[in-house]
Formats: structure tokens, sequence, C-alpha cells
């Protein structure tokens, strides 16, 4: 069986398209053109946007966490 990454992030992006409001994410798009989802260039964006974003990259093959982590991380 193939894994179909296109089919998975696409999914994902549909999902984030229908929460757009609360992810703070815009949409825009012409019908039959391609659609962008700005996730915080433009926008407010957030933690959320942000996981969402890193969730279609990985194509549903992997999950994204928050985790708390010290003030000085990496210092």
């Amino acid at each position: 069986m193939a894994i179909a990454l296109n089919d998975n992030a696409v999914a994902i992006c549909r999902k984030v398209i229908e929460q757009a409001e609360r992810l703070r994410v815009a949409v825009h798009g012409a019908t039959g053109g391609p659609t962008t989802i700005d996730c915080g260039v433009s926008v407010a964006g957030g933690l959320e946007a942000g996981r969402a974003l890193a969730e279609v990259c990985l194509a549903g093959l992997g999950r994204v966490d928050f985790v708390p982590a010290p003030a000085a991380f990496g210092a």
C-alpha cells in the first residue's frame, strides 16, 4: 500500500481551513486556483496555527506536541 503524502496533507489543510477563525489563520484563493493558508505572516496566527502548519508538513505521519521547557532553553 502506497502512502499518499499529498492526499494526507490536503486532508489536514481542509481541517485547518474549516478551523481558520479559531486558529487565527487566513485562507486566500480563487475558485479553481491555488489556495494559500497564512499561518502568521499577515495574520495573528499562534501556537496552534504553527502546530497545524507542522502537521501539514509531516503529512500526517507525525504528531506535534507542546512540552514545557525552561525559560533559558539552550543556554
